[in-house]
This record gives C-alpha cells, sequence and structure tokens, in this order.
C-alpha cells in the first residue's frame, strides 16, 4: 500500500486508470488520514466512472466523495456530491450501490435540519438492501440511521440502531477496517445514551456500560494495530464518558486526557470537540467550574467553524447549564437568550437547506446537459416530454395525495365514490383501519419514527390491493380501503391478509422493540341507496368493538350480507361511540 500511496502525488504510469482502483485508493488514503488526497482519489474514480459509463461505480465513488465531505463537515459539499449522482441512482441496477448514497444523502440533510426528508431517503436505503444477500450494503443503511437518530438526539434509538447494525456487519464478510468501524460506531451510539442518563442525573444501565465498554476495549486492541488514531482518541473518549458515569473520575481523566492525545494526531477538530464537552462535563460534576468553562471556551472557536447549527445549540446549552450550576444566574440567562436564538436559527435552516438543493440541482443539470450533448441530444429529448407528461399528471393528481404516504386523500376518497356511483356499482366493501397504539409509538420512538410506519403501512396496504381498489389516509393514523364489487367474504380475507401484512412485517430492522399492528372494521356500502358516509359510521362502529375486544382483529357490521354470508360478530354496535 505504500508505494501505491506515495504515487497519489506523482502523475505518471503507476496511477490508477479505473474507477474501482481510484476508488480503493481513496478508501486507503482515508484511513491513513490523508483526507486531501482521498478526495481527489474519489473525484477521479467519480470520472473514471462516467467516463466508462458505468451507474453503479458512479454511485459508489460518489458515496465515498460525500461521506469524506460530511466527515469533515463539509455539508455543502456532500450534498452537491449527492445531488450530482441522483441521476444515475435512476438507472443503476445495483441496490447496494442507491442505497449506498441514499445513506450518506439523507445523513446529510438531518445534519442540515430536514430531518423529515433526511430519515426518509434513509428509510428507503434500508427498505433497498434488507431482502438482499450484501450484508455490509445493509450494514451501511442502518448505521446510517443510527447516526442520524444521535445526530438528533434521539440517544436510546441510536443506541438501539447501533447494536442492530453490529448485528448484520458481523454476519458479513467485512474486513478488519470495516469490523472497526462498526464496532467504533456502536459503541459510541451505547455511550453517548448512557453520558446523557448521568447528565438527566439518572441511574446507569449497567448492562449497557458493560456492552459499551467491551466494543471500545476491541475497538482499541484493533485500532492499535492498525495505528488508527481517530479510533484510539473516539473509544477513549467515550470509555472516559463510561468511567464517569460509573463515579470513577479519575480513570475518566486519564481517558479523556489519552483522548487528546490520539485527536491531536489526527487532527479532527469534530472529536476535539466532543472529548471538550466531556471534559467540562466532569468538572462541573465536581464543582471545579472554573475548569469546567476554560474546558469550554477553548472549543468555542472551533464550534463556530462548523457548518451544522446544532452543534452551535450544543454548546450554548452546555454553558447555559455551567453557569447556572455555577450560581452564575445572570450570565446562564445570557447563554440560555443565545441557546434560544441559535435553536430558532436551527430551524430556519431547513428553509436554507431545500433552496440549496434546488440550487444544487439546477447547477448540475446544466453541466451535465453542456457535458453530454453530442451524445445524448435526442435521449435528452425524449426525457424531457416523458417529464412534461409527468408534470401534468403530477399537477391533476397532487391535490388527491397524501404527502406523507402517497395514498390518496379525502379529496380523492370524494372523486372515487363519485365514479362509483356513476359506474352503478351495486355494491362496494368499505374496510376503515386503524393502527394500534399509535400514540404510544409516536411517544416512545419519536414521531419521525411514526411517520416512518405510516410510510411502511401505506406500501404495505398497497402491495395487498388490486388496481381498482381505492386507499385512502383520512388522517392521523386513520386509513380505510375501498373495494368495490367485492363480497363480505373476499372483503374480510382481504382485511385479514392487511391485518396480518401489518403485524408479521419486521419492523425492529426499523428499530429495536418497535411492534406495530392495527385493527379493521367493516361495512358494506350501497352506493345506489345510501351516502358512503353512513357506510363509514357502520365501519367506524366496528373498529371501536375491534378495539374494545383487544385490538389487531377485524370485525365486521351486521348489516345485510356481512352477517349472512361473512359470519361477522353479531350484536348491537349502532349504539357504540367511538374510542
Amino acid at each position: 500500500m505504500a508505494s501505491t500511496l506515495h504515487s497519489m502525488s506523482l502523475i505518471d504510469s503507476n496511477q490508477p486508470t479505473s474507477s474501482k482502483a481510484w476508488l480503493e485508493l481513496a478508501f486507503e488514503l482515508d484511513a491513513a488520514e490523508r483526507y486531501d488526497e482521498a478526495l481527489k482519489a474519489a473525484e477521479n474514480a467519480y470520472s473514471a466512472a462516467v467516463y466508462a459509463d458505468n451507474a453503479a461505480d458512479v454511485l459508489y465513488a460518489s458515496r465515498r466523495l460525500a461521506l469524506l465531505h460530511f466527515n469533515q463537515e463539509a455539508l455543502a459539499l456532500a450534498l452537491k456530491a449527492c445531488e450530482r449522482a441522483r441521476p444515475w441512482t435512476e438507472i443503476c441496477n445495483d441496490p447496494g450501490a442507491i442505497a449506498g448514497v441514499h445513506s450518506v444523502h439523507g445523513g446529510v440533510l438531518v445534519e442540515l435540519g430536514d430531518v423529515e426528508t433526511g430519515l426518509e431517503i434513509i428509510h428507503s436505503a434500508i427498505l433497498l438492501t434488507k431482502d438482499t444477500p450484501d450484508k455490509i450494503a445493509l450494514w451501511r443503511s442502518q448505521t446510517a440511521y443510527a447516526v442520524a437518530m444521535y445526530d438528533i438526539g434521539d440517544y436510546e434509538t441510536a443506541a438501539a440502531s447501533g447494536r442492530a447494525s453490529l448485528e448484520t456487519l458481523l454476519q458479513s464478510d467485512a474486513d478488519a477496517f470495516l469490523l472497526l468501524i462498526g464496532h467504533s460506531i456502536a459503541g459510541r451510539t451505547i455511550a453517548r445514551a448512557e453520558g446523557e442518563r448521568k447528565l438527566r442525573r439518572e441511574p446507569p444501565d449497567m448492562q449497557a456500560v458493560r456492552e459499551a465498554s467491551r466494543l471500545f476495549n476491541s475497538v482499541l486492541d484493533m485500532a492499535r494495530d492498525g495505528n488508527n488514531s481517530y479510533e484510539m482518541s473516539e473509544a477513549h473518549c467515550f470509555l472516559g464518558v463510561l468511567a464517569w458515569v460509573c463515579g470513577n473520575d479519575v480513570q475518566a481523566g486519564e481517558h479523556y486526557s489519552r483522548a487528546l492525545l490520539y485527536a491531536g494526531r489526527t487532527r479532527d477538530e469534530i472529536l476535539t470537540v466532543e472529548i471538550g464537552y466531556w471534559m467540562a462535563a466532569l468538572s462541573e460534576a465536581t464543582g471545579d467550574y472554573r475548569q469546567a468553562r476554560e474546558y469550554l471556551q477553548g472549543i468555542e472557536p472551533l464550534v463556530w467553524a462548523f457548518e451544522a447549527p446544532r452543534r452551535k445549540v450544543r454548546y450554548y446549552k452546555a454553558r447555559s447549564q455551567l453557569e447556572a450550576a455555577a450560581g452564575l444566574w445572570k450570565d446562564a440567562y445570557e447563554f440560555h437568550k443565545l441557546f434560544h436564538e441559535q435553536t430558532v436559527l436551527d430551524f430556519k435552516r431547513l428553509a436554507t437547506a431545500r433552496a440549496q438543493v434546488m440550487q444544487i440541482s439546477l447547477e448540475l443539470e446544466h453541466l451535465r446537459a453542456e457535458e453530454r450533448r453530442a451524445r445524448e441530444e435526442r435521449e435528452l429529448l425524449i426525457r424531457e416530454n416523458e417529464n412534461l407528461a409527468i408534470e401534468r399528471q403530477a399537477l391533476a393528481t397532487e391535490a388527491l395525495r397524501d404527502p406523507l404516504t402517497g395514498l390518496g386523500n379525502r379529496r380523492e376518497l370524494a372523486a372515487y365514490c363519485e365514479r362509483i356511483r356513476q359506474s352503478q356499482s351495486h355494491r362496494c366493501a368499505v374496510l376503515l383501519i386503524d393502527l394500534d397504539h399509535f400514540k404510544r409509538i409516536n411517544d416512545t420512538f419519536s414521531h419521525a419514527v411514526g411517520d416512518i410506519v405510516l410510510i411502511t403501512v401505506a406500501r404495505l396496504l398497497r402491495s395487498g390491493l388490486e388496481e381498482h381498489d381505492c386507499p385512502i389516509r383520512l388522517g392521523g393514523e386513520e386509513l380505510v380501503v375501498l373495494l368495490p364489487n367485492t363480497d363480505p367474504v373476499r372483503a374480510m380475507a382481504k382485511a385479514e391478509t392487511i391485518r396480518l401484512g401489518v403485524s408479521s412485517h419486521d419492523w425492529q430492522l426499523m428499530t429495536h422493540a418497535l411492534a406495530v399492528t392495527c385493527s379493521i372494521g367493516l361495512s358494506e356500502w350501497k352506493p345506489a341507496s345510501e351516502d358512503v358516509d353512513q357506510a363509514l359510521r357502520r365501519a367506524d362502529q366496528c373498529l371501536y368493538l375491534a378495539k374494545q375486544q383487544g385490538r389487531n382483529r377485524c370485525v365486521a357490521a351486521p348489516d345485510a350480507g356481512f352477517a349472512d354470508e361473512a359470519g361477522a360478530v353479531q350484536g348491537d354496535v349502532a349504539s357504540l361511540g367511538r374510542e
């Protein structure tokens, strides 16, 4: 490797010529902490892949480029690398390559503040890779989710996802360096969760402490063999956190000192800032407020150099809490005001991030058109015509779609019911679906996870329906499906298929301990003699009965047809109210 790395600075016959060779060199340079040279090699890998018109190689090179920029906090450049790769994802048939770009793209957007879009992109990467034999691709996607949860402060979910990603990696044929990274990320997410517990003055989870300690001791062994200063520094930093959590302040201080030593070798400012926070927390806990203040003041210039506003939010929060603990209430108030102002700027950054995505997309589209005009003029004209047709169709249907799930909305429901009436159909089954304990999912795992659950349920729902069936999101976690010309027996069978599809889905790929079920109320709508709202009310009453009977079940209305043909639950449901 030494001779290959040396040739990077020379323009001679020893340099790589293929995209794969350049990409391998970029990986080696990154591992050797030669970031500027790694960026040049990754850019050369991209250029070589474009020249060869190899979509998968373009995406693998784009992922490496974006990741290098992301790790150095150059978020705008990371975003540009991902946006530049977007057209290639549409023609690539390698799910691992597509998911690799998506996982970094989602992480960049989360860091910039667009959490909803970022998590949606990461979740798409997980879906792309969960059924493929490429365990490393799945690990990358799961790791991106864990890091995103870490970045937004959901440390418990991050820890659970970090564990799941490491389990996936251990099932793969990963090399020593990837195993080192996998252990480090899993240990970091678990240790940070325990550090946050300590900051909240909650008792530690000793099983988690032992698990994280074991992971970081393995990291030290692996990193020492490969002379990886960054991983050595991070391991000592979080071993210090774990020692502090357990009340061993002296050992914590020793680990922090070693962490700073190795961080100085890597010149990694993000890691230096992280160590500074935990050293300040240790000093504050022991009552040495002056020393804690010096640690925080020492990292302040580094914090201000970062693009991500969340890093400034964390700094002012730490300063405000420190001054309050020291009894300097005026200073605490001033820092709290700065914390609040920075939090507002963080939210405003979302609009800026989206505008930046649009601007980068326009610039890159122009460059691609200029570079490929000679050999792609005809294809470009075809694509433009297709895009115009898609846009016209999108404009016609946009107002009828729920933006989160892609299902129809209430306007689509009204339009569909009108078409049913005009078709003179004499019967239509109505399935009213409600996700069980959905509020608990939001409260326990975060609203971001709740949104992904809704998106996944919508996908499961669509996969089990016919083309003429109509799935609708009424609002919140409540969905309805209309099945035209469907008798009660087939309607009940389809409802059971939907219910079982939701309950048997592997939700723990998303996050540990997540389980989702649904309850379904069924009724029959006769378009010739009644309004659909009447059928919805009967289905609503059956849904309430399903909830009363324990949830995760289907209950049909005892009206004409369902009582005779489907053997539905008998009883007076007309008097039941909604939950």
